[in-house]
């Protein structure tokens, strides 16, 4: 795709942000931040994105079906932010997907930064990606250099990383190392870990939004796979720091994480990968390192996690691969949850909460926001 095909380029030219620029005149980034069953945590991420210093940011809290009074706390504490509330919990990639689609909305957003709840930014974070999007057409997503919470000196593993189809998993590409790389450095990778991520509206209007269908792991590589057909890059730019420990939110729910992400792992290499790449997937799952994990956990009396990795293998061989669209699709999946009683592992149909009501909890946010 040529560069003239992703529209016209932003009138703000190479020397950005003139200090008497008028608030109207930067480029509108809209921020999503996700909140599920964790208010505290969201209202502290929410706070640093408040003091970035970017002029022209719109913040848009999306609860994703949290039903621990997170929405009433959050609209309280933040009553001149923008709020939706998912009436289902539509996992990391559906209720992103929905926030999305309310930030693209706005036929003035130059670009919408999806930021995970558990980061902390770095005042001015936001400046080198967007002129990242600004100086480079062809660059779908940026993203920031993320240093580990307990040591600010060592970057998380995933700031720049690609899918290896034949291995099935995740290795380091770009900068990613253990050290800080120096600032002044962009580097093009596969993609970027989705913790915090500034996306073209352009793109995600060409692309599409983060498919709903995976709910949760997989959703930045299966995004940034389908924008590079269409000629997009996605760049890590030094310059931009945020805090990530990583985790946080996924780590209450290890079963469902487990489940996600054997399934995903199976579903991005029958997307993207090759016939004998997902030839030599289906051995892995069926007689090699799939069914050998599933086998360690029942000898160690893990029967729930066997279970996970069993049928997070299974769907991810056999199960539909195919993409949803639309968040509130989403609504209509069944999924692989933890209860909260007795910590039991459960799958249950979310069909009661049909995607009307999803659709309209978007609609309500989109016109209660708009200027």
């Amino acid at each position: 795709m040529d560069s003239a095909d992703k529209g016209p380029a932003h009138k703000l030219s190479n020397d950005h942000f003139p200090g008497d620029l008028p608030v109207s005149e930067w480029p509108k980034v809209w921020a999503v931040v996700l909140n599920w069953r964790n208010a505290k945590m969201t209202a502290e991420c929410v706070r640093t994105l408040e003091k970035c210093g970017y002029p022209n940011l719109e913040i848009l809290i999306v609860d994703n079906g949290s039903e621990d009074g997170s929405p009433a706390l959050l609209s309280r504490e933040f009553p001149f932010l923008h709020h939706m509330h998912l009436p289902v919990n539509l996992g990391y990639a559906g209720g992103n997907a929905a926030g999305m689609q309310r930030a693209l909305a706005d036929p003035s957003t130059f670009a919408v930064l999806v930021i995970n709840n558990d980061c902390v930014v770095t005042e001015g974070f936001l400046f080198p990606l967007v002129t990242e999007l600004l100086d480079h057409p062809d660059t779908a997503a940026a993203g920031p250099v993320q240093l580990l919470y307990e040591n600010d000196e060592l970057v998380w593993a995933n700031a720049g990383s690609r899918f290896s189809f034949w291995l099935a998993r995740v290795v380091p590409d770009g900068l990613s190392s253990s050290e800080v790389p120096a600032r002044g450095q962009r580097a093009i990778v596969e993609f970027h870990c989705g913790a915090c991520a500034l996306y073209r509206a352009d793109a995600l209007r060409r692309v599409g939004l983060l498919d709903p269908k995976l709910f949760l792991f997989g959703e930045e590589p299966d995004w940034s796979y389908r924008a590079a057909v269409d000629g997009w890059k996605t760049v890590v730019v030094t310059d931009s720091r945020v805090i990530h420990p990583g985790g946080r939110s996924t780590d209450t729910v290890p079963l469902a994480k487990t489940y996600y992400i054997y399934r995903n792992t199976s579903w991005l290499i029958r997307r993207h990968g090759s016939t004998a790449q997902i030839g030599v997937q289906v051995v892995r799952v069926l007689i090699g390192r799939g069914l050998r994990s599933v086998v360690a956990s029942l000898l160690r009396g893990e029967l729930m996690l066997a279970w996970a990795k069993l049928r997070g293998n299974i769907d991810g061989i056999v199960g539909d691969a195919s993409r949803l669209s639309i968040p509130e699709e989403a609504a209509l999946q069944q999924k692989f949850e933890l209860e909260h009683a007795d910590g039991a592992l459960r799958r249950r149909a979310s069909r009661h909460m049909t995607a009307d009501a999803v659709r309209t909890a978007i609609a309500d946010a989109t016109r209660n926001s708009l200027p």
